[in-house]
């Protein structure tokens, strides 16, 4: 059932399963006998609870509106009570132009309903507020003319107080138990509605919290593992990309078996056993910062950055690795295709860039490394293709793999 019951002990809950509206609505008497009033809202009722969405801001008003035309009523209101003390209108299903307007608030112990919860009452009637000296007071029957009164409290299921529902009239009329009825039923299906919608409402905000933690932690993944210049990989990204590729060579290496099995695979054009490590440098780019500034260097990085990695293929990696330094990792690459990707990447780079109105070549010398040839680990893989960048640029720029001439001159 979409209901639970409330125990009338002070209107606390008692968990125990609510039966259908139309099944109370057979045993909901007054005196012995059911009134047309009440026969007739709470058939209402469950039509209303049964065709509309089950949302506070489509079901309630429907409500409201169903117990003001049901009991030929003023006004229907329902108020959340905040602090003890503040009493704000939620909902209102006004007939009578009593003035009392949806997101207004006043101090509770101007309402009638005051008593309702400091009494711990689970329902109030008054049939005339004026002569009553309990009401006659209070803002609501001074200053806003309401005479009689019905309200029943609203509780939570845990038994914390969430507000009131009540009717309000602006002449005096005796307040019959069909009303008060009425509105205890109402009044219950009301918090379920409400808490429903509040639960949906957590669900919500915290669909959203999680999303925005998932958002943040990839901004700081993302930041931890990229350059801010360049938004290329930075130098721990690079590394563990080059180790992934260097073990996927090593077992595809052993996998083959013989070397005479590997060197006909390779004879063929494939070279999954081989990856290569280049290392470019930018040729006089302190040049730059000196002449045109830091700002205009860091712009001839990012122009850097997009041409080298579009001179690649989907699966290689360029990263920076500080400075005007860069590594390139070409899986399953042999020595041949490393040399045809660093041209690649040269002559990418060979259109001057316009800094400052000036144009500037963005000239570059890179080395090669490649296992298994130069080394069987990415650190050494670096230093041997470091190495031979700097054997190119003695050679006046272009590329160079690395051999054991490389290493003289070299850092």
């Amino acid at each position: 059932m979409l209901y639970r019951e409330y125990g009338h002990d002070n209107q606390r809950s008692t968990g125990g399963a609510m039966a259908p509206i139309s099944q109370r609505a057979r045993t909901c008497e007054s005196g012995g006998h059911r009134s047309s009033a009440v026969e007739a809202g709470l058939q209402r009722l469950a039509a209303t609870v049964s065709t509309r969405p089950y949302e506070a801001d489509g079901l309630i008003p429907s409500i409201l509106a169903l117990i003001g035309e049901s009991l030929d009523v003023d006004a229907t209101i329902l108020a959340r009570i905040e602090d003890a003390r503040l009493y704000h209108f939620e909902y209102i299903h006004d007939r009578a132009d009593v003035g009392i307007l949806p997101g207004f608030s006043m101090n509770l112990c101007d309402t009638i309903c005051a008593t309702l919860v400091s009494d711990d009452l689970p329902s109030l009637t008054g049939a005339d507020a004026r002569s009553d000296s309990r009401f006659r007071r209070r803002l609501v029957v001074r200053a806003m003319g309401v005479r009689a009164y019905s309200g029943t409290t609203l509780y939570r299921a845990d038994g914390r107080l969430y507000g009131t529902l009540c009717t309000a009239h602006r002449q005096t009329r005796a307040i019959s138990t069909d009303e008060t009825v009425l509105l205890a039923l109402a009044g219950r299906i009301v918090m379920q509605v409400i808490e429903a919608e509040e639960a949906r409402a957590r669900e919500r905000q915290l669909s959203v919290e999680l999303a925005t933690a998932e958002q943040a932690q990839h901004v700081l993944r993302r930041q931890a593992l990229h350059d801010a210049l360049t938004g290329l990989p930075n130098r721990t990204l690079f590394y563990d990309r080059a180790e992934q590729a260097l073990r996927r060579a090593e077992r595809y290496r052993a996998a083959a078996g013989a070397s005479d099995t590997l060197a006909e695979t390779e004879g063929m054009g494939g070279a999954n056993g081989s990856v290569a490590l280049l290392v470019l440098d930018l040729d006089r780019f302190k040049d730059v910062n000196d002449t045109l500034g830091h700002y205009y260097g860091d712009l001839l990085l990012q122009q850097v950055a997009i041409r080298a990695r579009g001179a690649l293929r989907a699966g290689d990696t360029v990263a920076r690795l500080g400075g005007d330094e860069f590594a390139v990792l070409l899986p399953t690459t042999d020595t041949t295709g490393a040399v045809e990707v660093a041209h690649a990447i040269l002559a990418a780079l060979d259109a001057p860039v316009i800094l400052k109105r000036q144009s500037v070549a963005a000239r570059a010398s890179i080395g090669i490394a490649v296992y298994p040839e130069h080394g069987c680990d990415v650190s050494t893989l670096l230093q041997q293709a470091d190495a031979a960048m700097y054997e190119a640029k003695r050679a006046g720029g272009g590329c160079a793999v690395y051999s054991r001439k490389s290493e003289v001159g070299s850092r």
